[in-house]
């Protein structure tokens, strides 16, 4: 997405998550968009000054839980963010889980964070107040609370929700730098990332019906007028020939079957002797 200037996407492990029906607000400098979520897989956030004149800072905000954010004080850079660190030496991961919800009525009146649903991005100019320090906090940071972790939402709460934006297990990584920076004036830049899985995406009509599976065409019987005539002449033909063969089976005498002459008639024959054959 783009809005004044800068640019923003996400990356879901590692490849561009495709985004649909966007909206810019030139006016407030803000743009929304959907994508879809893929359960059990990590994303991370990038941005882009596209003209760069002042150092600026992005802070991320997801599911209502806001995050410390990046610099960017030169030309040419792509911030990101993938997690929150939790220590000097250990980042957890953004991925996308399974909402916890519950048919428990005593979390009906649950407050529910704002933004629920969404990875914003804000980006504010900024002064840099500090040099560079080579070192984290060493605990859990304050932007991260435990919480966002234990989030249940009641079924008739979850507003079409069944995926969240959460942290996954810690992963290690070298430390970083830490740049103290003062924001000032009006966000330059907003941009919101709203979530939910793609068949949910599809059926509220955001995201293109999936394409429908081409199967091969069946096969045609082409019916051949002289091919089922051969095939007729063929029959009568081994019809012909099987009444003959049976023909054959039975031996004749004098026109007469031999299983209907008596024995008298098949004695040698006396001269001017009848026989009466009837």
């Amino acid at each position: 997405m783009l809005v004044n200037n800068f640019s923003a996407w996400i990356k879901i492990e590692g490849k561009l998550a495709e985004e649909f029906q966007i909206e810019v607000d030139e006016g407030r400098r803000e743009v929304t968009c959907w994508i879809a979520s893929e359960l059990g897989k990590k994303f991370r956030v990038e941005w882009q000054d596209n003209v760069f004149t002042t150092p600026t800072a992005g802070r991320i905000r997801i599911d209502g839980t806001s995050g410390n954010g990046c610099l960017i004080t030169r030309p040419g850079v792509v911030a990101f963010k993938e997690g929150f660190r939790v220590s000097d030496t250990d980042r957890r991961p953004f991925i996308f889980s399974a909402l916890r919800t519950t048919d428990d009525d005593s979390y009906l009146d649950a407050s529910l964070p704002n933004g629920l649903g969404e990875i914003r991005l804000v980006i504010w100019r900024v002064v840099i107040a500090g040099p560079s320090l080579r070192h984290c906090h060493g605990k859990t940071p304050r932007y991260f609370h435990v919480g966002q972790e234990e989030l249940v939402v009641h079924e008739r709460r979850k507003k079409a929700l069944n995926h969240s934006a959460s942290l996954g297990a810690p992963l290690p990584t070298a430390p970083t730098s830490v740049r103290s920076a003062r924001p000032y004036g009006t966000p330059v830049a907003t941009f919101c990332f709203r979530y939910r899985s793609l068949d949910m995406l599809q059926a509220n009509g955001i995201a293109p019906p999936p394409t429908p599976i081409k199967r091969p065409p069946s096969p045609k019987i082409i019916e051949d007028s002289d091919e089922h005539a051969d095939e007729k002449e063929l029959a009568r033909l081994r019809a012909r020939i099987e009444s003959r063969r049976q023909s054959q089976k039975e031996p004749k005498i004098r026109g007469v079957k031999a299983e209907k002459v008596k024995e008298e008639y098949l004695r040698p024959f006396v001269p001017g002797e009848i026989i009466d054959l009837t």
